[in-house]
């Protein structure tokens, strides 16, 4: 086994291919986690369409015809809760396999033979299954909130029109832009723990890679975008430790991005990678300028 990388343009060529490698895993999660994104609001459009369709017809309604709409509320809310977990758990399952690659991979095509032991099932297991815990708050904070605006029909003191508005608030309009609801909160959560099972394996791996690759170290890597990536995190773009001590990200140690030791602030929408790093390997992210509003040279 090598474990030091000869300064060669071989070797170089190979370290580049290493990075695109991992760029195109992370696009592919990426791709996924967008994919699943999508068909939560579809579900959720389907959803408030179909409720509004018959609050649209309920001019002249009786009483008893809102208990009919929380029946179909909570019917289809519970359907939107049961495919959007099949889909997040799917997406899931794949993110994890993608992200151990993003590791393995680049480092068989530069030669290193490393000895990976499986993913656990079990922690992909207990991932899998927060995440369907946050879906099911999710949904019955939502139901909570749309029978409470139904018994107040019932008490009369809200028209069925003031109803549907009121129902299409919580569940939030379609498309990624809606300003609150039920469709960004799930979004939020999609988008976190697709990002933190990927982080995760990511994190397992290069820990196998350690224990055979001396000097091993790891580097945090943001998506630089202005506007969108938060500043703590451009500043800990390129930061470097051996990969079984923690980054410091705005003040708090962190295993990896997404780290569930982090807090909220840290880890929610958070788009930062891990990449692996090795001081004989003479291409690095290090060096690079970052955009002019956060105003210094990584170096």
């Amino acid at each position: 086994m090598t474990d030091r990388l000869r300064v060669t343009g071989q070797e170089i060529d190979s370290l580049a291919e290493y990075r695109a490698f991992v760029e195109d895993l992370l696009k592919r999660v990426a791709r996924r986690d967008a994919a699943v994104i999508r068909g939560v609001i579809e579900l959720l459009h389907e959803a408030r369409m179909r409720i509004a369709a018959d609050l649209m017809l309920a001019e002249g309604w009786e009483l008893h015809r809102l208990r009919d709409l929380q029946y179909l509320v909570e019917r289809w809310l519970r359907r939107f809760q049961e495919e959007f977990v099949r889909s997040l758990t799917a997406a899931e399952r794949v993110a994890y396999e993608e992200a151990g690659l993003a590791v393995e991979e680049p480092l068989a095509r530069m030669r290193y033979r490393v000895p990976f032991a499986d993913l656990s099932p079990y922690q992909l297991m207990i991932m899998q299954g927060f995440s369907a815990d946050l879906i099911g708050g999710l949904v019955g904070d939502a139901l909570n909130r749309i029978n409470s605006a139904l018994a107040l029909g019932i008490l009369g003191e809200r028209t069925p029109f003031q109803i549907m508005q009121e129902i299409t608030k919580i569940l939030g309009e379609e498309g990624l832009e809606a300003l609150g609801g039920i469709a960004v909160r799930a979004e939020k959560i999609a988008r976190t723990e697709l990002s933190r099972i990927a982080s995760m394996a990511t994190f397992e791996r290069q820990k196998d890679a350690a224990k055979h690759i001396p000097g091993l170290m790891k580097e945090w890597r943001s998506v630089l975008l202005p506007g969108r990536t938060r500043d703590h995190h451009w500043s800990a773009h390129g930061q470097r430790v051996p990969v079984l001590e923690p980054f410091i990200v705005m003040g708090e140690k962190m295993m990896h991005p997404h780290d569930p030791a982090g807090s909220p602030a840290n880890v929610i929408n958070c788009m930062c990678s891990s990449d692996l790093y090795h001081p004989s390997w003479q291409i690095s992210i290090r060096g690079e300028q970052l955009p002019e509003h956060i105003g210094i040279l990584r170096g």
